[in-house]
């Protein structure tokens, strides 16, 4: 399981990738999938804040 700081590093990144592909494609078909593991990210953060 990724600490804290290592999880912010991974949204942060696939924060980046996903606008970067939005403004190189709206209708890239990877997009979604994108926000798909973003979104399980953020919900472990938030869990993990939940927590503390």
């Amino acid at each position: 399981m990724l600490g804290l700081a290592e999880l912010e590093f991974e949204i942060e990144k696939l924060r980046q990738k996903m606008y970067l592909l939005y403004k190189d494609n709206p209708s890239d078909p990877q997009l979604v999938s994108v926000s798909q593991a973003l979104d399980e990210l953020l919900n472990r953060w938030q869990y993990i804040n939940h927590e503390m």
